[in-house]
């Protein structure tokens, strides 16, 4: 299936260099798009430590379902 292989190579894109915001705003989305959100917002937050001001990764965290999270953000 393609979703999970492009979500292997996510994660291998994530541990071969963390330091890249946009691999882990990947692997977000597309647990996301499975339904893991626990899995999605710790990938959007990875992607926010490796760049603090990583729009997608802010409005994709700001868009998860635990309204905890919207106000974590924005403070």
């Amino acid at each position: 299936d393609r979703a999970a292989a492009a979500e292997r190579h996510a994660r291998a894109a994530v541990e071969l260099d963390p330091g890249i915001a946009d691999a882990h705003v990947t692997l977000a989305e597309l647990c996301e798009q499975r339904g893991d959100f626990a899995a999605a917002e710790v990938a959007y937050r990875a992607g926010l430590e490796a760049e603090p001001d990583h729009p997608v990764a802010l409005a994709g965290l700001i868009a998860m379902p635990d309204a905890a999270v919207e106000s974590e953000v924005l403070e």
